[in-house]
């Protein structure tokens, strides 16, 4: 059996986690399959004499999601931490996320709030254009810009869904701001006054205002865990006998440094005084 764990990208809901878990668990030879939401990663127990890791992916892509390849990442072996030599991808990737959902965010609430300003307090602007005031014709514009070029994101995710006759928070989210800015339109064409450009641009604005406080929360976590894997060893020293030291003081056997993700069962390692002790195992 072999255990491998790996990145899934484009996970926003419980829905998400519990699609992709059914599929890896679909699959002739995977043993077990967790999906984590909170670090978006995947880690499958499966017979590789059965399952290839490709198998695994393309699982994952069919559902409409990414997967990301890292290099070393994920392989299990004994007692090899795939943790390790990671945290640094894992956490420029969390900042760069966040950093990205807090500028969307940030201009989806600068558009938005002229627009809600308008509507609410029945602000007129001076002029018109086809019948219209010009303060309508700047909901349009500034809600179709909120709903379809910053809320491009849900859209995709909806249309991912749709081509695999499923659903998620992306499809419930596209819908409702979609419905409301095509009814606007058709309504705008059809000379009536109730319009709802406003209501797609702020469902858009608060879900990536929301989207931004998850990713956030995420990286703070991850940059948690990466604080708590440095405090753990690097390097153990591996006895290269293979059999027990038949003296008490194992500093007497030779041994070699080794990466603790090198570390397998059925190795013995000393352990020198004041040192970490790199792994788990019988004292």
């Amino acid at each position: 059996m072999k255990t491998i764990t790996f990145p899934i990208i484009g996970m926003h809901c419980a829905s998400c986690v519990a699609r992709n878990e059914r599929s890896l668990k679909k699959i002739d030879g995977v043993s077990s399959a967790v999906v984590n939401f909170a670090t978006n990663e995947a880690t499958v127990e499966y017979d590789e004499t059965r399952v290839q890791e490709h198998d695994l992916h393309q699982a994952i892509i069919k559902n409409g999601y990414k997967v990301e390849m890292r290099s070393g990442h994920g392989e299990h072996e004994g007692a090899k931490s795939s943790h390790h030599g990671n945290t640094d991808h894992a956490h420029a990737g969390g900042k760069k996320a966040t950093e990205l959902a807090r500028n969307k965010a940030a201009i989806a609430l600068l558009l938005t709030a002229p627009v809600l300003i308008l509507v609410m307090l029945g602000i007129k602007i001076p002029g018109n254009a086809f019948g219209y005031g010009n303060e309508i014709w700047i909901e349009a514009v500034v809600s179709g810009i909120v709903i379809l070029a910053l809320g491009w994101g849900f859209h995709r995710g909806a249309w991912e869904q749709l081509k695999t006759k499923s659903a998620n928070m992306d499809t419930l989210i596209s819908l409702g701001t979609l419905a409301a800015l095509i009814y606007s339109i058709g309504a705008l064409a059809a000379r009536k006054k109730d319009l709802y450009f406003e209501t797609g641009a702020v469902i858009t604005a608060l879900v990536l205002l929301g989207r931004y406080f998850e990713a956030k929360t995420r990286g703070q976590a991850s940059e948690a865990i990466e604080k708590l894997m440095q405090l753990g060893a690097r390097v153990a020293h591996r006895i290269q006998n293979s059999k027990l030291p038949e003296s008490e003081n194992s500093q007497t056997n030779e041994y070699e440094d080794i990466p603790i993700e090198k570390v397998m069962v059925g190795d013995i390692l000393l352990v020198k005084p004041g040192e970490k002790i790199p792994v788990d195992g019988k004292v």
